[in-house]
């Protein structure tokens, strides 16, 4: 049997991929284009070598948000979604600098913001974003604290990523 990195074989791989393809119907269903374009993006810009269960069960964490967004109808909890899918990134791969890890995060906010411009967000609401974004990325690099590897520890940082976008919407 064919073995893939971190000693996986086709099958395995198979089957997490289908469970992958899954979150991506989800985001899609719960979030529309920009959850399945963010969501896309994040897993591309995550280390290769990461194990695709660890990050599917960290991808629950935000997903909580887009359910959340999709139930009440209340579009600024997609910033929570974001965010989270940002401290995925942020936390994913071992083998990674952490500022490589911290640009992957801002490029994942980066597709956001071009989102937002598209959808005509106001030039206030824009800057609120970015300076949210920026200060939770910061927060999330710092809480990381380049200890990849640990799932409790990573999906501690994701959950608070996203708790901390949630209380920014208050601004």
């Amino acid at each position: 049997m064919t073995e893939f990195p971190g000693g996986r074989s086709f099958g395995v791989l198979l089957s997490w991929e289908l469970l992958f393809l899954l979150a991506a119907l989800v985001a899609w269903c719960f979030g529309g284009w920009p959850a399945l374009l963010l969501l896309l993006v994040m897993r591309c810009l995550r280390e290769i070598a990461a194990p695709i269960d660890r990050e599917l069960a960290l991808l629950s964490i935000p997903g909580f948000w887009l359910m959340l967004q999709w139930y009440s109808a209340d579009r600024r909890l997609f910033f929570s979604w974001t965010m989270g899918l940002a401290a995925c990134v942020l936390t994913s791969g071992v083998n990674r600098r952490w500022a490589i890890r911290l640009v992957s995060g801002a490029g994942v906010v980066a597709v956001f913001l071009a989102i937002r411009v598209q959808q005509r967000a106001l030039p206030r609401v824009l800057l609120i974003e970015t300076l949210s974004a920026v200060g939770i990325l910061a927060a999330s690099a710092l809480l990381h604290g380049g200890r990849p590897g640990h799932l409790f520890a990573d999906a501690v940082v994701v959950a608070a990523a996203s708790i901390l976008a949630c209380f920014s919407l208050a601004i």
